[in-house]
């Protein structure tokens, strides 16, 4: 296996941690707070424990997609200029979620609504970088 082979398999590892983990946080998971006291608890670490996994996702991810720009992709093209957009807002949402509105919504000053809504925002973003993930094999 080459070292361009094991940074796309850390890739698609990394994206798939990042983005499954998103689906079931941002679609499933929600219906556990609506369980009372004990279901908010279990949400509550089940999102902490992600968090920790989904940084160390989001940092593999972009190490190699450093490492593929290194390795003569053209961030010019279109299809990977508008992927990169897209995970730029992506971690953006993220970092939003994960240390202002899911902290301030545990302690009681923020609505639950907004984690959530950034939360599915994120996923529906996501979505749209697979989506543009598909597009690269024949763009480039």
């Amino acid at each position: 296996m080459t070292g361009y082979q094991v940074a796309v398999f850390l890739h698609v590892l990394a994206a798939a941690v990042w983005v499954g983990g998103h689906v079931l946080l941002a679609w499933a998971a929600p219906t556990l707070r609506r369980r009372g006291p004990e279901g908010a608890l279990a949400f509550r670490a089940l999102g902490v424990r992600f968090r920790g996994l989904s940084w160390l996702a989001v940092l593999l991810l972009l190490a190699t997609g450093a490492f593929f720009l290194l390795s003569g992709w053209q961030v010019g093209h279109p299809v990977l200029r508008d992927k990169l957009g897209l995970v730029a807002l992506a971690v953006a949402l993220k970092a939003a979620h994960d240390f202002w509105a899911a902290p301030a919504a545990a302690r009681g000053q923020l609505s639950t609504r907004w984690p959530t809504a950034l939360a599915r925002a994120n996923l529906l973003v996501l979505l749209a970088v697979v989506y543009f993930a598909t597009l690269l094999r024949r763009a480039l």
